[in-house]
């Protein structure tokens, strides 16, 4: 890729305006952008071996930022439990969607009205269901690592 400008470069108030971007990089990074996102060379990514989703992908990063905030390089063990960390908080957010969903089909929006002890009694089969998703989804971290966040699923 040729240089984006000098402006850009050095100019620590740049905001992103276009104008101030050399033509040349903005016409290559016209090829660049969709040889990059063209579904032929776009690849699934897995991590322990599950495909990374862009939600699982986004916890990934905020996990690796908050490790990478400080001046020194992390140490190899903080990268691995930054992994298990989002790998658990993707687990968990699987976990809440499959309540959610299946609260939605018991009670929600059009659903008639359902007696205390029956909506108490599918919500308890619904949170069953959602742990025992968690609990059988591959996690890193091992289970004492994993624990704690189904606490936090079970809140």
């Amino acid at each position: 890729m040729p240089h984006p400008g000098l402006k850009i470069a050095t100019n620590p108030k740049f905001d992103g305006r276009l104008a101030e971007i050399e033509s040349d990089f903005k016409t290559q990074l016209k090829v660049l952008i969709p040889t990059l996102l063209a579904p032929e060379n776009l690849v699934t990514k897995k991590i322990n071996g599950q495909t990374v989703r862009a939600r699982d992908l986004l916890e990934y990063f905020k996990s690796y930022i908050r490790i990478y905030k400080g001046d020194e390089l992390p140490e190899p063990k903080s990268m691995l439990v930054a992994t298990a960390e989002a790998n658990n908080l993707s687990a968990v957010a699987d976990a809440k969607d499959l309540y959610l969903q299946m609260m939605e089909c018991v009670c929600g929006g059009s659903k008639p009205f359902l007696a205390t002890a029956h909506l108490e009694s599918e919500h308890q089969r619904c949170v069953d269901k959602a742990l025992h998703q968690f609990v059988n989804k591959r996690k890193m971290g091992g289970e004492e690592f994993s624990q704690m966040y189904m606490e936090k699923l079970m809140k």
